[in-house]
């Protein structure tokens, strides 16, 4: 905590609410969740991941889907930067054997779910805009982009806007190459 207030601020901030999420003794979503919004705004996608797979562990008794959704993520990630041991720790919490399946799934494509209307207010939120200045931005009421965001969560499996932030880095990450 001393090194968050420091010159490591932002790696700092990462680790810090990954600890918290694991030592919190009840409610731990808003430690991780501000694990991962740091890890998403310092480009850091091994931590990124490492967040979401320390939250699977703390949550896959209580939400099993959304704990297999985010430890299938990490595993993606993992792979991609060709860190074996973690992507096989994913992978068992998964169930996942390397023979069977080497790579778990990729979820659906936001412009495969989305109507043309959501996946402008998802890219707009998903880079961070609020939804008044996701309405001005797009000609459109609040309530209009609140409603597109509530089918959004819907669509996608989403629980906030942290998670939808996260799914549009990475498709953009995607389609980038």
């Amino acid at each position: 905590e001393a090194q968050q207030r420091g010159a490591m601020r932002g790696w700092a901030s990462v680790a810090v609410g990954r600890i918290r999420g694991l030592l919190a003794a009840g409610d731990h979503d808003d430690h991780f969740e501000s694990s991962l919004v740091a890890a998403t705004s310092l480009g850091a996608p091994f931590e990124r991941a490492r967040t979401q797979l320390c939250w699977a562990e703390a949550d896959i008794a209580r939400r099993p889907g959304r704990a297999s959704r985010d430890a299938a993520d990490a595993c993606e990630v993992f792979h991609s930067l060709g860190a074996t041991p973690w992507a096989a720790r994913a992978e068992r919490l998964l169930g996942v054997s390397r023979s069977a399946s080497p790579r778990p799934a990729q979820p659906q494509r936001m412009t495969a779910a989305l109507t043309a209307s959501e996946l402008r207010v998802a890219l707009a939120i998903g880079r961070g805009a609020s939804s008044r200045e996701a309405a001005d931005e797009l000609y459109v009421s609040v309530r209009t982009v609140e409603f597109h965001l509530g089918n959004i969560y819907r669509k996608l499996g989403l629980r906030s806007r942290t998670e939808l932030a996260l799914l549009v880095d990475r498709e953009r990450q995607v389609a980038s190459g």
